[in-house]
């Protein structure tokens, strides 16, 4: 019986440590999922819609070679590709935006808006203009639950999104197929280890 309440204690110190890692922070840098073309897509518990992964094969000619996330829209004219890129949670839950890398492929001096908001009130809001490569911006966008990005210069691209305050409970990714996370799995065993001692104790 000794042994069982041990293993309980141990299961439950590493499900706290679990949660403590899982309010922390989440880098996108698209490099981990197929190219996308179109459809909203899953990725790190993030739902993504208006955007494509692409890559230098998608847009020859342009610097980068990893996978990004670019604007959807093309077609002819300066426009082109100028589409609005929205980033909720899955879960509904609220969340830190840092800081992101923004580049255009082609177009010079394209002016990106990004909102952040909280339902449907705007918590806060910043425009730049970026040019062919990425640059680094930060952002003060705290206890959001929608990111919104927009142009009407034309396509733009996004790398190496840092999210903060992260509680991650489940992870679905771009095939639907939910995983578990550890804590989910430790909660198992929690269960599986208290049904296991109060059968023994009965037997004894």
């Amino acid at each position: 019986m000794k042994k069982i309440f041990i293993l309980l204690f141990i299961a439950v110190m590493m499900f706290s440590s679990v949660s403590e890692a899982n309010a922390g922070m989440i880098t996108l840098n698209f490099d981990d999922i197929s190219i996308v073309n179109g459809a909203p897509f899953n990725y790190n518990g993030f739902l993504i819609g208006g955007a494509d992964i692409i890559d230098s094969d998608t847009l020859p000619g342009v610097y980068f070679t990893d996978n990004v996330l670019s604007s959807m829209g093309g077609g002819p004219g300066p426009a082109a590709g100028a589409g609005v890129v929205n980033i909720n949670r899955l879960n509904g839950e609220t969340f830190d935006f840092g800081d992101a890398k923004f580049g255009s492929p082609y177009n010079y001096n394209n002016y990106i808006i990004v909102a952040g908001y909280i339902g449907s009130t705007l918590v806060g809001s910043e425009g730049f203009s970026v040019n062919p490569g990425l640059q680094s911006h930060n952002f003060g966008f705290f206890d959001i639950d929608r990111l919104e990005i927009s142009s009407s210069n034309g396509q733009y691209i996004i790398d190496d999104m840092h999210f903060n305050n992260i509680a991650q409970t489940i992870d679905i990714p771009p095939d639907g197929t939910p995983t578990p996370e550890p804590s989910s799995m430790i909660l198992g065993l929690l269960s599986l280890g208290g049904l296991f001692g109060i059968r023994k104790r009965k037997n004894n």
